[in-house]
């Protein structure tokens, strides 16, 4: 069973990585599934050379920019309007990597014993 999931987007020319989704499934949110898997985001970026880590997230998602912030991400420049198709706003966020410093903390409550990182050549279960 698949209880969260994140899509970072890195291009070759660029030392920026994005995170482009990260979810959690309802009922398995609020257990560190979410923290881990945006600590393995900031360590899969590293590991391809990425300096910095960016993100948007709807305005009024607050218990995300909570994670977010946690993690140390911090918002940046204006919000998007009309940046989703309800209309809602975004906020960005971003993260400066240090190359060679692992970011990842796995939290108290997470059972990572049922994750698996997928690098760029593998090929997901299934």
């Amino acid at each position: 069973m698949v209880v969260g999931s994140a899509v970072i987007l890195m291009r070759k020319r660029s030392q920026i990585a994005r995170l482009y989704s990260i979810a959690v499934k309802s009922g398995c949110q609020r257990s560190g599934i979410g923290h881990l898997l945006t600590n393995e985001v900031s360590r899969a970026a590293t590991a391809h050379g990425c300096t910095e880590v960016r993100l948007e997230s709807r305005i009024d998602n607050v218990r995300a920019h909570a994670l977010f912030r946690a993690l140390g991400y911090t918002p940046f420049g204006a919000p998007i309007p009309d940046y989703y198709a309800d209309g809602a706003s975004a906020i960005r966020f971003r993260k400066q990597l240090r190359p060679g410093i692992s970011s990842r903390v796995v939290p108290e409550k997470a059972d990572n014993s049922k994750i698996r990182s997928l690098d760029s050549n593998q090929a997901p279960p299934g």
